[in-house]
C-alpha cells in the first residue's frame, strides 16, 4: 500500500479547482491536498518539499503555469510537476517543457489518467530519493579513499583563510609546490581559469554557508599555462554549527572532459549530417517534370537554408539563364560561398549562400568544408534536373514536329 500521498494542487480557477479537487479524492480518499490559488501564495509557500507531486494549470490568470515550474525547479526541488491542461499539447511544447523540468500533462477532459500518472511519478520520485541517499554514501566512502591516494588534498581554515594542508599531489597535477599555496591565501582563486573563477568563488562561499558535501567543477591554469580541469570534492566541518574547516580533493578530469567535447563534437556533427541529408533530399524529391525550370529553382530555394549551420540568419540566390531566384531574406553580404557550373544549356548556373549576420560565425572560416560540399552537391542535382528537363522539352518539340510533317505529308497526298 502507498502511504498518504501530499498533493500541492495550483489553480486559481474555482471550477476546475473543485472539479480537479474531487477527482483526486475519488482516486485517493485518504490523500493530504492543499491548494494554492496564486502565484504569491506559491511564493509564500514555504514547505514545498514537504510534497509528493505538484498538479499545475498550464494556463492561470495572473501568472503562467511555467512561472510555477521555474519557481520550483530554481530551488533545486525535484518533485514531480504534472500539469492539467484544456488542450492537447504539441510535441515540440512537450519537450520544451520537459527539458525545463516538467514531469508529464494530463488533458482536464481525461482526468483519470492522473491515477496511473501520480502512482508512476511518486514510484520514480521515492526510487530516486533511495537511490541518491544510497549514492551520495557511496560518494562519502569514494571520497575518504580518493584522499590518501590521488588528487590535491587541502584543507583551509575558515577563520583564517589560511591553508593548513596541501597534499604534494599539487606539482603532478598543477605544477606548483605547496609552498606556493601557504605563501598567498589567494593562491587557489587566482589560478582558477577567468572565466571560471567568479561562478567557482560563488559556489565555494554557498558550500560554507549551507555546510556538508559538495561537488563544484572548473578550470585551473597549471604552472605552464595550460587548462587543467578539475573537479573539487568540498566537505565543510562545522563546530556548534559555525563552519570552521574547508576541506577539499582536487581530481584531475581534464581527460573526461575531453571524451566528452568529443562526444558533444561528434553529436554536433551528426545533427549536421541530418540536417544537410535532409536538404539534399527534399531537393532530390522534386520532380522536375512537374515544374517548370522557373518553378523547380524557386522550390529549391526553401530547402537550402535548412542545411548549414545558421538556418535562421542563411540566405540564397540561384542564377540561371539570366534570372534571379532569391530568398526572401536574401541581401548582398561579404560572408557568401558560391558554387557555378558552366556546361549548362542557357548557363551558366551558379548558387550563392550567404549569412545575412555575423553573430556566431566565425569571420575567418564561416562555411565548414561539409557545407561547401553540400552547396556543390545541390549545384549537381539542379544540373542533372534541368538538363532532364531540357531533353524532356526536347523530345516532346521534335514529337510535335513529327506530327506536324505527317499531317502535312497525309494533307499533300489527298490532294
Amino acid at each position: 500500500m502507498m502511504n498518504q500521498i501530499r498533493i500541492c494542487l495550483i489553480e486559481d480557477s474555482e471550477k476546475d479547482r473543485k472539479i480537479i479537487y474531487n477527482e483526486l479524492i475519488d482516486l485517493y480518499g485518504d490523500c493530504k491536498i492543499d491548494v494554492i490559488e496564486s502565484y504569491d501564495k506559491l511564493k509564500d509557500s514555504y514547505k514545498l518539499s514537504y510534497y509528493d507531486i505538484i498538479i499545475c494549470d498550464f494556463k492561470l490568470s495572473d501568472y503562467k503555469g511555467v512561472d510555477a515550474l521555474f519557481y520550483v525547479r530554481e530551488r533545486d526541488l525535484h518533485i514531480p510537476f504534472i500539469f492539467v491542461s484544456d488542450l492537447e499539447w504539441e510535441d515540440a511544447t512537450v519537450d520544451t517543457l520537459v527539458l525545463n523540468g516538467a514531469t508529464d500533462y494530463v488533458l482536464k477532459s481525461n482526468l483519470k489518467q492522473l491515477q496511473f500518472v501520480i502512482r508512476r511519478e511518486i514510484n520514480r520520485s521515492r526510487h530516486y530519493s533511495n537511490t541518491e541517499q544510497k549514492l551520495k554514501a557511496s560518494e562519502y566512502r569514494f571520497r575518504s579513499i580518493v584522499q590518501s591516494i590521488n588528487g590535491i588534498v587541502r584543507e583551509v581554515d575558515l577563520n583564517t583563510f589560511e591553508y593548513i594542508y596541501v597534499s604534494p599531489q599539487t606539482v603532478n597535477i598543477l605544477g606548483y609546490a605547496e609552498s606556493d599555496w601557504f605563501n598567498n591565501h589567494y593562491f587557489w582563486i587566482e589560478h582558477i581559469h577567468p572565466k571560471d573563477r567568479k561562478k567557482a568563488s560563488a559556489k565555494v562561499e554557498k558550500a560554507i554557508k549551507e555546510g556538508g558535501n559538495h561537488t563544484i567543477e572548473y578550470r585551473m591554469i597549471n604552472s605552464d599555462g595550460d587548462i587543467v580541469w578539475i573537479r573539487d570534492l568540498v566537505t565543510i566541518k562545522e563546530e556548534n554549527g559555525v563552519p570552521v574547516w574547508l576541506d577539499g580533493l582536487m581530481i584531475d578530469i581534464s581527460e573526461e572532459k575531453e571524451v566528452e567535447l568529443q562526444r558533444d563534437h561528434a553529436l554536433e556533427n551528426e545533427k549536421r549530417r541530418m540536417k544537410e541529408q535532409k536538404c539534399l533530399w527534399n531537393i532530390t524529391s522534386l520532380d522536375e517534370q512537374e515544374f517548370t525550370i522557373s518553378q523547380l529553382l524557386q522550390r529549391s530555394l526553401m530547402h537550402i537554408p535548412i542545411g548549414f549551420q545558421f538556418p535562421s540568419v542563411t540566405g540564397a540566390c540561384i542564377r540561371y539563364n539570366g534570372e534571379e531566384y532569391q530568398t526572401s531574406n536574401y541581401e548582398e553580404s561579404e560572408i557568401k560561398l558560391v558554387s557555378e557550373n558552366q556546361k549548362i544549356r542557357n548557363g551558366p548556373l551558379s548558387i550563392e549562400v550567404v549569412y545575412l549576420s555575423d553573430e556566431n560565425v566565425d569571420l575567418k572560416q564561416p562555411f565548414l568544408r561539409e557545407e561547401r560540399h553540400l552547396l556543390d552537391t545541390i549545384l549537381d542535382i539542379l544540373y542533372i534536373k534541368i538538363s532532364k528537363k531540357l531533353t524532356t522539352d526536347d523530345l516532346k518539340r521534335h514529337e510535335q514536329l513529327l506530327i506536324n510533317t505527317y499531317e502535312l505529308a497525309q494533307l499533300g497526298r489527298s490532294l
